[in-house]
């Protein structure tokens, strides 16, 4: 009688259908594990905000007389916060169950048509119901909402089914299930083709769940008692079993009592369990037997179904309908439905397997003792007959359930999961109008439903209504609560002010799920707010143990470190490929941009068209980062990047990424074009500050003053004392007075009492510098005593007690007679200089004697100190070796050089006369070495070097008004006695002799 493979003797046909019904079967199953393990995703899940932070990081640094100048850069942080995200409704379960539902019933409705008169009419009127209760007068077929389609599909189905009943019984079964597939195929199309109703299936399914739920609680008290009825098999099977009654006890009391249990410490009777069983798990278990079970149990059902297969179908369609149901709910987290399903299961398995172990005990007590086969007769009771079985285990089951709650809080459960299920329709419609209404209707039936209140409140806040939603939130917290609503209220509390609510919200959320990774980042965040770097790094390291918020945690608690200047530890070598999270990454970058430590990356940068925040974030610490060796080709691709629509929120950030790589690798044209690009469009105070500082380092404070002072107009930190010191490097004198005199009344302890020193410089007469400090006389000698005054400049400088401050002094001065093109003059100051001075004073007094040795056309000392390993930037060897190279007849090697000054630096003035000379000689295109001249006046107007060299070039073009204003301009730079030698010097272009 018991046989594994059962199927093996059906026939053909029913072997196929039994393996395709199977199919759907374990479909089902797996369907609702995946459901149930995710739950309440997808419904309710985590939405992970960026937050993206500028921070500023030393690029590096210059000096101006004796102030340090740091050049900042922008680094990005990344940090991220979860909330709960809006309640999505899950369409796709609804099309499962409905699936799942038609199949069901396609093999109900062929099943009944094979019964007999009696229980054909009894089926019959089942299906009637339930075809009423799909409602298809609410799909609006053909424009109809009254009750005529319902009526036309229930005399389909019925007249069908009554036809084969009565007129055509030698039909098969597969024959009789085919019509009816084809019969719902037909109305499924013509719901879907001709109903004035948006998404009529969804509406079928909701409608459909009520039939679920009524299948669902006879199914489990259907196979309630098949683990029982499994240890009556496996004690009993083995011929060679000599205690069949005491494995039987012994199995059953501990199943028994464990469910006991576990119901117990659920109910609050306990607060422990012997060993906790997943009630859905035990249902799976007892569904899968009752496969076998219901087959065994046929002697029961004989009178009804006449063929085996047919009773197995019947069995699979109830198991389907059942299992897809509770796979919609865990689908749908449908929390209330959940937990009813979850007593309802501990409850018929626990009353219903008391019942049938007394069953057992009762009917097959003398053959467990003498240890024979009683699982071939289980179902042929002699003492208690199988009906009173099932009537006892309901009445027991119902008694098990009211031990703790009333039956109607399940009615009252159901009935508001269904109309929440009304909701999700609505709400994926479009329609929250609808949706609002039958949320509010759902929690009118069950206050604590955390489905509809999450519902209302995502309504709400798509409204903007936000104390509708707090209330919402708040009625979840208190009834029902879970983490995204614990982090959603705190949210809330936090946009509107109340930090202290929104702190203590999370921690009551702490409490009740202490192992939760999204509240101990949250709780790390907000210590973060509150600058206590401690705590959030301690919480944010606790972030990084949960396993879903793994990466999460490392990626705040790098940006934590950088933003408190906390110590970390990274790998000097950055794997773009092992790194799996984009945030990690970055901050990893950030770090160590603020570290000044330069990493070295394995792999390459994978950029999308359109840019998402990691990505640019990443980009902008990169460049930043591997500033002097990024590549051209990727820079060329950033700046596309950054002229996407696309990209429009990072365009500004990823051009000062770029600016500041072209602006380290010696490509400042560029990297000034770019930037103030990035400046003027966005109006960053910051971004115009770094143009000051960039223009200043070049040495042109007249230009950079105009950028710190826009800087200054909005507020920037440190703007009026950079724009202080552009205006007193650009002999601005009385316009700087006004913002050293600002600066002194400043809070800063270093920048008011150098404010009221430099007041006191610029106010200073030469008969009061001698009492001065040395200080003030090294700033008086640099800003205040005149080019022509070289004796004050001697005994002024001379009376600098301090050595280093009196070589500094006398470096500026040769600084300035290069900058006025008086090389006999560099030459003789630098001789007064002893060679005992620091490193850096040494380098900048090699650079300058270098210059001066190229423009004296001594290329022996040029070649011996290139050679030496003289630290000379960038652009000034190139220089160097351009004009080696002319000088030496590699007129190709010189062209490429020149070419790319000109490109480079039009503030290198040098290098644009160098050039523009160099290029006169090109026939092809005459005006090239004058465009060059016009383009370097541009950026530097005041200079006296392009400037003697535009008088000539125009003269020569015969542009005599242009040559007048630049010799105009010359002879306010230069000094009388230089300007009459630069007149005297060329009698070919002035006429003098």
């Amino acid at each position: 009688m018991f046989s594994l493979q059962f199927w093996k003797s059906w026939s053909k046909p029913y072997q196929i259908t039994f393996w395709i019904f199977s199919f759907f079967v374990s479909v089902s199953i797996i369907f609702f594990w995946i459901s149930w393990s995710a739950s309440p995703a997808p419904v309710i899940t985590y939405d992970h905000f960026q937050q993206i932070q500028r921070i500023e990081v030393q690029s590096h640094s210059f000096q101006v007389g004796l102030i340090n100048l740091v050049v900042p850069s922008d680094s990005y942080l990344i940090f991220e916060n979860i909330f709960g995200s809006k309640l999505q409704p899950n369409s796709f379960a609804l099309y499962f169950f409905l699936g799942a539902l038609s199949i069901s019933f396609l093999f109900f409705i062929s099943i009944i048509s094979t019964l007999s008169r009696y229980w054909f009419l009894i089926g019959m009127g089942l299906v009637m119901l339930f075809l009423a209760g799909l409602r298809f007068e609410a799909l609006e077929i053909f424009g109809l909402s009254n009750k005529i389609i319902t009526i036309l599909v229930v005399l389909f189905f019925d007249g069908l089914a009554f036809y084969f009943h009565a007129f055509r019984k030698e039909t098969t079964f597969i024959q009789r299930l085919l019509t009816f597939l084809v019969l719902i195929i037909a109305i499924a199309a013509g719901s879907f083709f001709f109903s004035h109703t948006a998404s009529p299936f969804l509406h079928l399914a909701v409608n459909g769940l009520v039939a679920g739920i009524i299948l669902c609680l006879i199914f489990i008290l259907m196979v309630a008692h098949e683990v029982i009825a499994g240890f009556v098999t496996i004690t009993t099977q083995s011929m060679k079993s000599s205690k069949s009654l005491q494995h039987f006890l012994i199995l059953s009391a501990v199943y028994l009592v464990n469910l006991a249990l576990m119901f117990a410490s659920k109910m609050g009777f306990i607060g422990w369990s012997f060993f906790s069983i997943n009630s859905f798990f035990v249902l799976t278990v007892s569904a899968m037997l009752g496969v076998w079970g219901f087959r065994q149990r046929g002697i029961v059902y004989e009178n009804i179904i006449s063929e085996e297969p047919i009773g197995v179908f019947f069995f699979l369609s109830i198991m389907l309908t059942s299992i897809s149901t509770m796979g919609y709910f865990a689908a749908s987290a449908s929390d209330m439905m959940m937990d009813a399903l979850d007593d309802l299961i501990m409850a018929a398995h626990l009353g219903c397997g008391v019942i049938f172990f007394l069953y057992v005990i009762a009917n097959f007590g003398p053959m467990l003792v003498k240890n024979l086969p009683v699982y071939k007769v289980l179902y042929k009771p002699e003492t208690m007959p199988h009906f009173t079985y099932r009537l006892m285990s309901i009445i027991a089951t119902f008694a098990v359930i009211s031990t703790a709650v009333s039956w109607k809080t399940y009615i009252n459960q159901a009935t508001a999961s269904f109309y929440h299920a009304y909701g999700d329709l609505y709400l994926s419609l479009g329609d929250d109008a609808t949706a609002e209404v039958y949320y509010t209707k759902s929690i009118q039936f069950r206050n604590q439903n955390l489905h509809a209140h999450y519902g209302l409140s995502s309504i709400y806040g798509l409204r903007y209504e936000s104390l509708k939603e707090k209330k919402e939130f708040e009625k979840s917290i208190d009834w029902t609560p879970s983490v995204p609503v614990y982090l959603n209220l705190s949210e809330i509390y936090a946009a509107q002010g109340d930090m202290l609510e929104a702190a203590l919200t999370i921690d009551e959320g702490k409490k009740k799920f202490p192992k939760s990774g999204e509240l101990l980042n949250a709780t790390g965040l907000a210590f973060m707010k509150l600058k206590s770097p401690d705590s959030a790094l301690y919480f944010f390291n606790e972030t990084k143990k949960t396993k879903s918020t793994s990466q999460i945690g490392e990626t705040n608690m790098l940006g934590a470190s950088v933003l408190f200047n906390a110590d970390h530890a990274i790998d000097s070598v950055m794997s773009l490929k092992e790194t799996s999270h984009d945030g990690v990454k970055v901050n990893t970058l950030a770090f160590a941009n603020q570290k000044q430590l330069q990493l070295i990356f394995e792999g390459k940068l994978e950029l999308d068209t359109a840019l998402t925040v990691y990505q640019a974030a990443l980009l902008c610490n990169y460049l930043v980062n591997q500033k002097e060796r990024a590549d051209t080709a990727l820079i060329s691709q950033v700046v596309t990047l950054a002229g996407r629509p696309s990209n429009a929120g990072f365009k500004e950030k990823l051009l000062v990424s770029v600016a500041q790589s072209l602006y380290a690798k010696g490509e400042v044209k560029r990297a000034l074009q770019t930037l103030r690009e990035a400046a003027y469009r966005s109006g960053e105070a910051h971004y115009f500050s770094l143009l000051g500082l960039w223009l200043l380092e070049q040495n042109n404070p007249l230009a950079a003053s105009g950028y710190f002072k826009m800087a200054n107009e909005k507020q920037l930190h440190l703007a009026l004392y950079h724009q202080a010191i552009a205006e007193t490097e650009a002999d601005s004198l009385n316009q700087a007075f006004v913002s050293w005199d600002s600066l002194s009344r400043s809070n800063d302890k270093l920048i008011g009492p150098f404010a009221s020193m430099m007041k006191k410089v610029l106010l200073s007469k030469n008969s009061e510098i001698a009492t001065s400090s040395d200080e003030e006389k090294y700033y008086f000698c640099r800003y205040k005593i005149g080019m022509m005054d070289s004796l004050l400049f001697e005994r002024t400088a001379n009376g600098i007690a301090n050595e280093k401050l009196r070589v500094r002094a006398k470096v500026d001065r040769s600084k300035k007679w290069f900058v006025l093109d008086e090389s006999e003059k560099v030459s003789s100051m630098l001789m007064q200089i002893s060679d005992n001075v620091d490193k850096n004073l040494q380098a900048e007094i090699d650079q300058l004697s270098l210059m001066i040795a190229a423009e004296k056309g001594d290329w022996n000392f040029v070649g011996k100190k290139l050679n030496s390993g003289v630290e000379v930037p960038f652009n000034q060897r190139v220089y160097l070796e351009a004009l080696q190279a002319e000088q030496n007849g590699n007129a190709n090697e010189a062209s490429i050089r020149y070419r790319y000054l000109v490109n480079a630096n039009n503030q290198f003035e040098e290098g644009i006369v160098a050039a523009s000379r160099f290029f006169a000689n090109d026939s092809t295109d005459r005006l090239k070495n004058f465009s060059l001249l016009v383009d370097g006046l541009l950026a530097k107007p005041n200079s006296v070097k392009i400037l003697k060299e535009h008088v000539l070039q125009c003269i020569g073009l015969g542009l005599q008004q242009e040559a007048q204003d630049s010799l105009d301009k010359l002879q306010l730079l230069m000094l009388p006695s230089s300007f009459k030698k630069f007149i005297t010097a060329h009698p070919d272009y002035f006429g003098v002799k």
